[in-house]
């Protein structure tokens, strides 16, 4: 019997000991507007014995006399706070977080597209200014030499292009469209060069202010010659008793060349970026003589268009990386 009340006796000490050990301080976070602050993370300084504030801001945490005698006092956008020598505070610890202006600006940034996914995808609204040299020499006999030295000269076209990129590969499909005309006393005439193309690219160098992409691409041209008299108003008569020209001149040709761009994104402000780019390359006929039309017949003829071997541009591309 006195060996159970020697054990309860022992039992009751150590007891005592242990609460007297442990104790819970209460305590409650406002933020700088006296506002209550929830889910502010409360922790003893330098352990995982943590505790949170609720939506009136209390929070409720046992403090262990055998580890730190500090709180830590956390949340995200606010300054964090540390609380020393709480063994000694006996009563409802206030607590004011401060915002953090640094990372309450991180917060506030609108979400952002991923770049390791959309850098992978981009559409691209190209407008180029290009120059293709071709020589009408061999028509001299059919539309005189004044026209075909005219014809001849008229080497400058305008492209609108639009690009779709996967990775490093793209697909281009383009328009270029020109008009010339040339008063030749009562006579009017008009040149028309008209383009359309798809081409495929590679980047080879791809980074955050060059490109630099190989090209690869099929061009199909038509040239519309029209000769006409100068008056819009012209008397059917006249008209039947003069042998006016209506025909279409059309081309096949390659190209294979390389594209070098900067991009710059300061001056972007509908698009993600802009890039200001110069093309060039060699160009080759891939049907050896024209394909030659009127408006009712297949013409045929041994003239050719002496294409020259090599071409060149500039580029204005408007990117969106989707």
């Amino acid at each position: 019997m006195k060996k159970l009340l020697l054990l309860g006796l022992i039992f009751v000490i150590l007891s005592i000991n242990a609460l007297a050990q442990e104790r819970i301080i209460t305590g409650r976070v406002f933020d700088e507007e006296n506002n209550p602050l929830f889910g502010a993370t409360v922790c003893q300084n330098n352990t995982e014995n943590c505790s949170y504030s609720d939506y009136q801001g209390i929070f409720h945490l046992l403090i262990k006399n055998n580890g730190n005698n500090s709180i830590f006092i956390s949340r995200q956008g606010y300054k964090p706070q540390t609380i020393a020598l709480i063994d000694s505070v006996n009563k409802l610890i206030i607590i004011k977080m401060l915002n953090d202006t640094a990372q309450k600006q991180i917060n506030e940034i609108p979400a952002q597209k991923d770049v390791s996914w959309y850098s992978k995808y981009e559409i691209t609204y190209n407008f180029q200014y290009e120059r293709i040299f071709n020589d009408f020499s061999s028509f001299e006999s059919y539309f005189g030499s004044e026209n075909v030295k005219f014809m001849s000269n008229q080497s400058s076209i305008c492209n609108f292009e639009i690009t779709g990129r996967y990775k490093n590969v793209s697909l281009g499909i383009l328009f270029g469209f020109n008009n010339y005309e040339k008063p030749n006393d009562s006579l009017l005439m008009k040149f028309k060069h008209r383009q359309f193309a798809l081409n495929f690219g590679y980047d080879v160098i791809n980074s955050k202010h060059f490109r630099f992409n190989a090209l690869l691409g099929l061009k199909y041209h038509k040239y519309y010659i029209v000769n006409s008299e100068n008056d819009y108003y012209i008397p059917l008569n006249l008209y039947l008793s003069n042998n006016y020209i209506d025909i279409n001149i059309d081309q096949m040709s390659g190209f294979i060349g390389c594209n070098l761009e900067y991009k710059t994104y300061e001056l972007s402000y509908f698009t993600d970026y802009i890039a200001i780019g110069f093309f060039g390359g060699f160009i080759f006929k891939i049907n050896e003589k024209p394909w030659i039309y009127s408006v009712a017949n297949c013409l045929t003829s041994d003239s050719k268009i002496n294409m020259k071997c090599f071409n060149f541009g500039i580029n204005l591309a408007y990117c969106y990386l989707r």
